[in-house]
């Protein structure tokens, strides 16, 4: 049944199917309009409504036969895209699978459910109803063509099926078909988690954006099969071209929960994320033979072993010394892309600083300069190919702050971002954190570019800028000592100041900030704070201990935040960082 109060789409059905109002209050006049060949009515006023008939002829178009009072301003026959059929048809499936369900568990409420799985279940199947909604009416809008919309059903069909293949049970496939459709509705919602994918996660985030059924066909492939070859073909060493094929169980880690948490790596993401490294490796296997895989064991997160480990793909052993993060090269995004995606580019994918590059230039869009990059951004924009990847130093701001606001502190270098939007008007950036939806840059706390692009190079290279925008500053009367404080962190450890130079400055930093702090608003106070306690991490012990002392007498940190800082240098412990 259809409420004919709103606006909605005529898909192809059987030969005739008739539609009656589910609602006494309906118009009794439509007018029609035609948006790529695909029906549309637009129902007003009200009044009771009977039948209305849809016939197809041999020709595959529809003939409209309303009854009633009702009179239509356009009799065409109307033809309805092929394309649109599966979609419509999977989806109101599966919505009357979760109204059903939704009824068995109001009223048959197994004995043995407790009240948090009893209202968890409850709220993924809503969930899961209002992100097919969600996705359906606002895919025009993010450009879709209707053809990615179907394949994205189209996986949600085959897990859903009773008897679909593979070793996973019909709740782990609803898992995962609930999740797929919750990343395609919303793809910012998308994250690393405790590992260290942030590339892979990028990707995932930048394909279920532009290209979810194909993201969708990956993880459902390895769901399945445990298998899932490349949509397009890589070089093998003889020259050849050919498609790669990687195999993988879906396992789930200790943090892929049942709903999804802010922050955390759904069961889905896992297999979408260690996956697409595989198929980097594959086609890299395919050139130069050196048999390498990705692969995802039990975490220890707790200990800080994230589980990840680079593999012997024909003994499965692990590859010593040990390397427990993907580690694979800038190139690797736009390779895993092209992989997952007919006809994708790399170039369109992610985006680098050549001066902060690892691998080669090829699947990737370079730039030398804050005007390159403000010139690249704003031509994808324009060709509507937001959003890409981007490469960042996470040691500068504001993502080593948000490092330490998601327990990431200390993060060591390389992280991977998306860019969402860019207004070259005002230089605003909004970008995607895959850390966490609390660390991501939307539009109300949005990166200015020239933050940006000093966050896309190497310590020693973020200093020099650094050094270039303070004496700016100067000439023009100005001042933040947020720049000085992360001028002088970047420099030290590049090994541009020395170790006893640095604790100087530190020093006077401290003191600095002291004469100032009763003047401060509280937003900025927090900002220093947070900044002098990362540049007392660089210290020595015994520099770091004086230095916390002094800022806690100065009243810039709270006992509880010294405590924390005391404990953590006894310890003499430095928190596991995320890494590209």
């Amino acid at each position: 049944m259809i409420n004919m109060k709103s606006n909605f789409e005529i898909d192809k059905g059987t030969a005739e199917r008739s539609l009656r109002a589910n609602d006494s209050a309906v118009p009794n006049s439509a007018i029609c309009d035609k948006n790529d060949n695909v029906m549309q009515l637009r129902l007003r006023e009200k009044q009771a409504l009977g039948c209305l008939r849809l016939t197809r002829d041999p020709n595959n178009a529809f003939s409209i036969d309303m009854g009633g009072d009702v009179r239509i301003c356009d009799r065409r026959p109307v033809r309805i895209p092929e394309h649109q059929t599966n979609a419509y048809q999977i989806s109101q499936r599966t919505g009357e699978w979760i109204d059903r369900n939704l009824t068995r568990l109001q009223t048959d409420r197994p004995a043995d459910m407790t009240d948090y799985q009893y209202e968890n279940e409850i709220k993924a199947l809503m969930n899961f109803r209002k992100d097919m909604q969600e996705f359906r009416e606002t895919a025009s809008d993010r450009g879709l063509k209707p053809a990615y919309v179907e394949k994205t059903f189209e996986q949600i069909q085959r897990l859903m099926l009773d008897k679909a293949p593979g070793h996973l049970n019909a709740d782990e496939r609803r898992l995962l078909a609930e999740q797929i459709m919750s990343h395609a509705a919303h793809p910012t919602s998308i994250d690393q988690g405790a590992h260290s994918s942030c590339a892979s996660a990028a990707l995932e985030s930048v394909m279920f954006t532009k290209h979810p059924g194909d993201a969708a066909k990956l993880i459902t492939d390895i769901a399945l099969t445990g298998s899932y070859t490349s949509t397009q073909k890589f070089r093998e060493s003889d020259g050849k071209m050919s498609p790669v094929t990687i195999k993988m169980k879906p396992e789930r880690d200790e943090e892929a929960m049942d709903y999804q948490q802010p922050g955390k790596r759904t069961f889905a993401s896992g297999i979408f994320q260690v996956a697409s490294v595989n198929l980097y490796y594959a086609s890299q296997d395919k050139l130069l033979h050196n048999h390498l895989g990705y692969k995802q064991f039990p975490p220890h997160l707790k200990n800080g072993d994230t589980g990840e480990r680079i593999v012997d793909t024909r003994t499965g052993r692990m590859m010593m010394p040990l390397i427990d993060q993907p580690n694979v090269p800038d190139n690797a995004i736009g390779v895993m892309a092209r992989a997952i995606t007919e006809g994708a580019s790399g170039k369109e994918t992610i985006i680098v600083n050549d001066n902060y590059r690892s691998g080669g230039v090829e699947h990737t869009t370079g730039f030398h300069n804050l005007q390159e990059l403000q010139h690249t951004l704003s031509l994808l924009k324009a060709q509507n190919k937001l959003p890409v990847v981007i490469k960042v130093n996470s040691m500068c701001e504001p993502f080593f702050m948000d490092a330490n606001l998601t327990k990431a502190s200390g993060a060591d270098g390389a992280h991977a971002v998306t860019i969402r939007d860019f207004n070259a008007s005002t230089g605003a950036v909004i970008i995607d954190n895959q850390w966490g939806d609390s660390v991501d840059h939307g539009r109300d706390k949005p990166i200015n570019i020239l933050d940006l692009y000093v966050a896309t190079q190497n310590n020693k290279d973020a200093a020099k800028t650094l050094h270039q925008m303070i004496d700016d500053d100067k000439r023009h009367g100005r001042f933040d000592p947020r720049k000085h404080m992360q001028q002088l962190r970047l420099a030290n450890l590049a090994h541009e100041v020395s170790d006893g130079v640095y604790a100087l400055k530190v020093h006077d930093e401290v003191h600095a900030a002291a004469n100032r702090w009763d003047k401060l608003p509280p937003g900025e106070k927090t900002v220093e704070r947070e900044e002098l306690i990362a540049m007392t991490r660089e210290l020595n012990n015994d520099a770091r201990l004086g230095t916390l002392q002094e800022v806690f007498r100065a009243g810039i940190i709270p006992e509880r935040e010294y405590d924390s800082e005391i404990a953590l240098l006894t310890h003499c412990h430095r928190s596991v960082t995320y890494r590209t």
